[in-house]
């Protein structure tokens, strides 16, 4: 029989490491529902790269939390506005068009004419209200997606970065302007009252399911997979190679900075300066390599450097920098 799983938690690495447990024990004959939520989250595509998809500096001063998930696609924000979906299935009981149908229908039930647009988003008056993702473990394949109910906008653009060439392409205005909230059509609806319609709606396409089970941190334990989503090695290290490319003036002089980062380690480090000071900067480019680029880690290299004035200079920078802690 099918089963239906609420989540209690609104972490996320709680949440994800839930999904993919229900979708590597899917089993033939039946299907698993999850509903969940995130509070405060920036989530990323399994192949993105947060340093550019992301403002890691304004998700480290605003506490939100930055995770990965198994599925392609773009970065989302999730707070407690949006309701998330999922389905796990084994191949031979796996439809997409039955899945669909259950998230339209569901919307459907508050009088709203909702529509799959072909280009895995899911639409209200030709605006995008969810958009949708998949992964897939052996024979196993899991269908999840965004609701937005009340999703605070603003932060929309306040953690993610729209690339340049769809910056100028659309406009910040429009690309805003391409995604509603469901509230802004339905203005009496709730997150409880969508729950409520899409386990109804589920339980139409798909038949008979067990009660809905509220799901807490307990339902990962024993699961491996639980503790991937915890790491900073997935979350931001796992980021395809890229380079950056810093220039700062200091009083001792002006510096040049070119460093490549692979699987979120600094893996080469160039460095120019016109600077006077007795600094050892080719030992400084040595000891960076292998270096996790993240603040603790740089920081650490940062602190053995003399004299003492370049050391400190170098650490108030590194504290301005918004390359995530």
């Amino acid at each position: 029989m099918h089963k239906i799983y609420i989540a209690e938690s609104h972490d996320p690495r709680i949440n994800l490491a839930a999904e993919e447990i229900m979708t590597r024990e899917a089993k033939m004959g039946e299907v698993t529902f999850f509903l969940w939520q995130n509070q405060n989250t920036v989530v990323i595509g399994r192949n993105q790269n947060p340093y550019k998809e992301c403002d890691l500096g304004a998700i480290e001063r605003d506490d939100v939390t930055l995770i990965r998930r198994l599925s392609g696609g773009g970065a989302v924000f999730h707070d407690l506005g949006n309701l998330n979906f999922s389905f796990c299935a084994h191949d031979k009981d796996y439809s997409l068009e039955k899945n669909l149908k259950v998230i339209i229908g569901a919307i459907q039930k508050f009088g709203l004419p909702a529509e799959f647009s072909g280009r895995n988003d899911i639409l209200l008056d030709g605006k995008k209200f969810s958009g949708n993702a998949f992964s897939r473990i052996r024979a196993n394949n899991c269908h999840h997606g965004t609701i937005m109910v009340d999703v605070d906008m603003t932060k929309l653009s306040n953690y993610l970065n729209v690339p340049p060439l769809k910056m100028q392409a659309k406009g910040i205005q429009s690309v805003r302007s391409r995604v509603t909230n469901l509230i802004d059509y339905a203005p009496d609806m709730t997150i409880e009252q969508l729950i409520d319609k899409l386990i109804e709606a589920f339980q139409e396409v798909f038949g008979p399911s067990h009660e809905p089970i509220v799901i807490d941190e307990a339902f990962l334990q024993g699961h491996e997979s639980a503790d991937k989503y915890q790491t900073w090695q997935w979350n931001v290290g796992t980021s395809p190679a890229y380079e950056v490319h810093f220039e700062k003036k200091f009083d001792w002089g002006l510096t040049d900075w070119h460093i490549d980062i692979n699987q979120g380690k600094i893996a080469r480090v160039k460095f120019f300066s016109d600077a006077l000071v007795e600094t050892d900067f080719r030992q400084l480019e040595t000891d960076l390599i292998g270096t996790e680029y993240r603040k603790p880690a740089i920081r650490s290299v940062f602190s053995q450097v003399e004299p003492i004035q370049v050391r400190d200079d170098l650490l108030a920078w590194l504290d301005e920098l918004e390359i995530g802690g």
